[in-house]
């Protein structure tokens, strides 16, 4: 999602009808000149603060673009979440290789570039 409001209506609407079904929101941002904002000018602070209220189980973030930015969210969601963090960036921006559309990033690819910090415990 872009929109917070939305968001948040979303998230009291599926525990309205589900109650004690784990609830996951997404939210997709973009990096800007200005900085990290959904398409409807939300930061990632206000997004893991205000979906943090709802008390949601988890709050995903996805992001359209370079693997930097997906750091970036991460790292600023990661300041601001009172809950757990779920995040799935996407394949990056197809190419066409080939005559075939090919996805230059591959999950070996964000292993890489994640501080070390913020890798999942293996176990």
């Amino acid at each position: 999602m872009t929109d917070l409001p939305e968001a948040l209506l979303a998230v009291r609407a599926a525990k309205r009808v589900a109650p004690g079904v784990p609830v996951v929101a997404t939210m997709t941002f973009d990096p800007t000149p200005r900085g990290i904002f959904t398409v409807m000018g939300v930061t990632p602070a206000r997004a893991a603060a205000a979906l943090g209220r709802s008390r949601r189980r988890r709050r995903r973030c996805e992001l359209r673009e370079r693997d930097r930015a997906m750091v970036a969210v991460v790292a600023e969601l990661a300041q601001h979440a009172v809950v757990p963090l779920a995040v799935r960036p996407n394949a990056g921006l197809p190419r066409l290789v080939d005559g075939v559309l090919a996805w230059p990033e591959t999950p070996e690819f964000f292993a890489i570039r994640l501080p070390r910090s913020s890798r999942p415990a293996r176990g």
